[in-house]
């Protein structure tokens, strides 16, 4: 991974209030060291260590960070509570009343925000994006957003209010192919009209034994063709969190897959050739695998007798 990869993720991912309050840490502390009481400094050089040191650990040692860094978000709150420290100092600078108010008529316009996004797309809080980088809409297709598939259950709760025929003496069959199985089946046992089935088969095109999939938009790591082609074939709704998509609900199309074209069949003459002047294990081997690639079964067995006869 890249140096920066932890740190970018912790700013793209956190709200404006808590980076411009950790750009103010330095701000906040530009007396000389002697002139902070020692009671106050010794907490805060401690809290403020705890959010430094692991990160340079991770950065440093380049450390496997898997899906956003959400195994560095413990390090968060000894920020907050730096910047918080920092931005109380700047305040304490100040003698005017004025600016005193206006900076804090700032910060509770900056908490609203995030506040009013998790509010509105409940329970999908974890899939927020900052400002920074123009929120979900700027995520979208750049990041990865919604690796632990949050949107599954509100997925299933538009279904189960929304499937075309489904009741529940005839559920609907709904399947997720990328994703924790048990967690859809979770979801979908809630719903009478609705059944979980399991399909192997990663296209979500053809469907032998499903009414609807789920299509996470995790799951076009795996696609690139899905992702620049989003949102999916059928697709009937589509989960949005902050203007961008976080899974699709697809409705069953094409019954039957089409056969796979016949492999070309290899042209055996050379090393039929090659053998007949320099006989060899290896070598009658390999013919024997192109004989079976290209259905020719008795030659296929003949010329693995031979290659048998010379070990």
């Amino acid at each position: 991974l890249p140096w920066y990869f932890a740190p970018k993720w912790l700013i793209i991912t956190s709200p404006l209030h808590i980076i411009i309050g950790a750009l103010a840490i330095p701000f906040g502390f530009m007396q000389k060291i002697s002139d902070y009481p020692r009671k106050m400094l010794t907490p805060f050089v401690f809290v403020f260590l705890t959010f430094l040191i692991p990160l340079l650990c991770v950065i440093l040692g380049r450390q496997n960070l898997y899906d956003n860094c959400r195994q560095l978000l413990f390090i968060l709150p000894p920020l907050i509570s730096c910047a918080a420290a920092a931005l109380g100092k700047i305040i304490s600078f100040q003698k005017n009343k004025k600016v005193i108010i206006a900076i804090y008529a700032v910060g509770g316009l900056l908490l609203l925000q995030p506040a009013a996004w998790m509010i509105k797309y409940h329970p999908l809080q974890s899939l927020y994006f900052s400002p920074v980088i123009g929120g979900n809409k700027g995520a979208f297709k750049q990041y990865e957003m919604d690796y632990w598939g949050f949107s599954v259950k509100p997925a299933i709760d538009w279904l189960a209010k929304n499937a075309q025929n489904a009741t529940p003496q005839k559920p609907a069959r709904v399947r997720l192919w990328y994703g924790d199985q048990l967690k859809i089946k979770y979801c979908i046992d809630k719903h009478p009209n609705l059944t979980y089935v399991y399909d192997p088969h990663g296209d979500y095109i053809y469907s032998s034994n499903w009414d609807y999939s789920i299509i996470l938009l995790s799951e076009t790591k795996y696609n690139e063709a899905l992702l620049a082609n989003w949102p999916p074939e059928n697709t009937v709704h589509q989960i949005m969190a902050g203007g961008a998509p976080a899974c699709a609900i697809v409705k069953a199309g094409r019954k039957k897959r089409p056969e796979p074209p016949p492999a070309p069949e290899i042209d055996t003459s050379a090393l039929e050739l090659q053998l007949a002047g320099n006989p060899s294990e290896s070598g009658y081997i390999n013919l024997s695998a192109i004989y079976h690639n290209n259905g020719d079964f008795i030659n296929c067995i003949l010329a693995g007798r031979k290659a048998l006869k010379l070990t």
